[in-house]
């Protein structure tokens, strides 16, 4: 299918401090509003000795003339002084701490609108990491393509109905007629 590709995924250097994750005991996830269903735009994941900001944003693309607001997911590494306000605030959990990071994973949605046997439209971006542990899984993903909240998950075995459903609104019948796909990418092969 061919079309206008409009993109927001991992950039090398983000997969690569994600990458840094891998075999690390988790330590805890935190966030300065992580409190009501684990949502918020900004997540803190510490394990080992690194700690990483997930912060959900808002970046304005373009098709065919027309700008629209589309959120991803930026990674850098997290503050110190970041992570003891989240802690204060008592909004630092320890679900799976101390078990060790055995595989991550980038889910990537494929969005495109088409017109008869050719896309138009598409829309690539990354809408969660799933980081798979010992005996347990949990997930940092986007709760919607247009907005930068994002939430926390646990679940004793990953699959991605256990991802929260991601909302999106692309215009007036756009949404039923756009066609959407996944794939789960490790890490490991991303870098």
């Amino acid at each position: 299918m061919k079309g206008e590709r409009m993109s927001n995924t991992f950039i090398d250097k983000e997969i690569q401090l994600i990458a840094q994750l891998l075999n690390q005991p988790l330590a805890f996830v935190a966030g300065p509003e992580l409190w009501h269903h684990l949502s918020s735009d900004l997540i803190y994941l510490a394990a080992g000795e690194t700690a990483l900001c997930f912060q959900g944003d808002i970046g304005v693309q373009g098709f065919e003339g027309f700008e629209s607001e589309y959120s991803e997911i930026l990674v850098s590494p997290a503050k110190q002084i970041d992570l003891k306000e989240a802690e204060g605030k008592g909004f630092r959990y320890r679900t799976y701490a101390g078990e060790l990071i055995e595989q991550i994973s980038i889910v990537r949605d494929t969005l495109n609108y088409p017109n008869g046997e050719t896309a138009v439209w598409n829309y690539v971006t990354d809408v969660a990491i799933i980081f798979k542990l010992e005996t347990g899984s949990l997930s940092i993903s986007k709760l919607g393509y247009h907005d930068e909240l994002m939430q926390v998950t646990y679940f004793q075995e990953f699959a991605e109905v256990n991802l929260p459903s991601i909302s999106g609104h692309f215009g007036e019948g756009a949404n039923s007629h756009i066609r959407k796909g996944r794939e789960v990418i490790a890490v490991a092969s991303a870098t």
